[in-house]
């Protein structure tokens, strides 16, 4: 997140903030599915690039916003978000489903009669409200077994101020804030008062957000992933207004800290993802076993399976059967 403008500005914010702030990022998610995470729950960053064959026959690249899963009490639950800044349009759902499926797919399970896949719980954040996005959508499947149906959760930022950003903890929304202003940049833009009035909102907001990390509400390196966000998308959206853009430099470009404080804390915090993924990718191992001596099949079968559905030598997929077993 180091130039500001950028091709994809906030799908990178939400990615960066998803990627590298687990506190801010647990509490988003309990508002949004009604959970009750804390923050000894671990986080874990499922794969996010898949490879679809179109109809030509060629693979294209999809990339989800977020697939995490957060471990409690040794089971992983799994969690798609995405995030649109575009007018509503119900092909939205399809690229849901789309990316629900193959996130799915990654963590699949099979017996010798049986393909079990564990759809993902579903979110969205709409930034705009353009196309009047509904408060939820669902997906249904249609089987010969019968109808099943999950719902996607719907965040819409229109319905969100800044009160209740603070008041639930929401501070992964505070960069996307600003679209609830944008339809009064011209007003902004054309009137000395109004632009004072915007500087001193961000200005009190930053405040606000040092009060929560001196409480302890918030991690300091999460409030400077937070304004780095909200600089890079606010630079982003106020392109064609060079007066309010003047002024987001001049308020938010103060509070960017030194990079070399973001690069050591990034560089700490690969080392830690890299043991996540490792004990997420272990956390499968188990229930993958588990679930296979349930239906009862033989060491040697889940031997096999292990060594092809994991990498696993054999002499490493016999020591994980007698540690589950």
């Amino acid at each position: 997140m180091d130039d500001l403008y950028s091709q994809f500005p906030y799908d990178d914010a939400f990615r960066t903030m998803e990627g590298e702030c687990d506190d801010i990022l647990i509490d988003y998610v309990n508002f949004c599915h009604g959970t009750d995470y804390d923050k000894d729950d671990k986080v874990i960053r499922l794969r996010n690039e898949h490879y679809i064959e179109g109809d030509d026959h060629t693979e294209k690249k999809r990339v989800t916003d977020a697939a995490f899963g957060i471990i409690r009490d040794g089971k992983m639950h799994k969690y798609h978000h995405e995030c649109e800044s575009g007018a509503y349009d119900s092909t939205v759902m399809l690229r849901m489903f789309e990316y629900d499926t193959q996130i799915a797919l990654d963590n699949h399970s099979m017996s010798r009669n049986e393909l079990i896949v564990e759809i993902p719980v579903a979110c969205i954040l709409f930034l705009r409200s353009e196309g009047d996005p509904p408060s939820e959508m669902r997906i249904t499947i249609r089987t010969s077994g019968g109808d099943v149906s999950y719902p996607v959760r719907v965040i819409r930022m229109s319905d969100i101020d800044i009160e209740k950003i603070f008041a639930e903890k929401l501070y992964f929304l505070i960069p996307f804030y600003i679209f609830n202003m944008e339809k009064s940049f011209n007003l902004i833009e054309n009137d000395e008062e109004k632009l004072k009035q915007f500087g001193d909102f961000y200005s009190r907001m930053f405040d606000r957000l040092e009060a929560e990390v001196n409480a302890g509400c918030l991690s300091y390196y999460s409030k400077s992933v937070i304004i780095r966000a909200t600089h890079r998308v606010a630079y982003n959206l106020t392109r064609k207004n060079e007066i309010i853009q003047g002024k987001v430099g001049e308020i938010m470009g103060g509070e960017i800290i030194e990079m070399d404080v973001i690069k050591a804390h990034r560089e700490g915090k690969a080392e830690g993802r890299e043991e996540g993924r490792e004990e997420g990718r272990e956390e499968g191992i188990r229930v993958f076993i588990e679930d296979k001596i349930e239906d009862a099949v033989t060491e040697d079968v889940i031997q096999k399976k292990l060594e092809n559905k994991f990498d696993l030598t054999p002499e490493k997929a016999m020591e994980y059967i007698k540690k589950y077993s």
